[in-house]
């Protein structure tokens, strides 16, 4: 069998099969962040915490999940007020 070469900024979650008790987690895995993405979000961290948008999708038998920087809408020139730029 090929050796599992994780993609970056990705995981998975699956039935934690070890639960024994109702305050253990449902679900547990792993997710790989790469160095560039952390170093990206570094800077915009806030009260010591880096934010991540996290998405998942529904496997047979576990959740894809993938990590990215968060969206941040940018402004288009629609939405600039050029009032105060014009000569007349």
């Amino acid at each position: 069998m090929a050796e599992y070469k994780p993609y970056p900024n990705a995981g998975s979650l699956s039935k934690n099969k070890y639960k024994s008790t109702p305050n253990q987690p449902d679900v547990r895995g792993d997710i790989y962040i790469s160095v560039d993405l952390i170093k990206d979000l570094m800077p915009k961290a806030e009260n010591g915490l880096v934010k991540f948008n996290l998405s998942g999708w529904k496997k047979p038998n576990s959740l894809s999940i993938t990590a990215s920087a968060p969206f941040v809408k940018q402004e288009t020139a629609e939405s600039q007020n050029f009032d105060e730029d014009m000569p007349f």
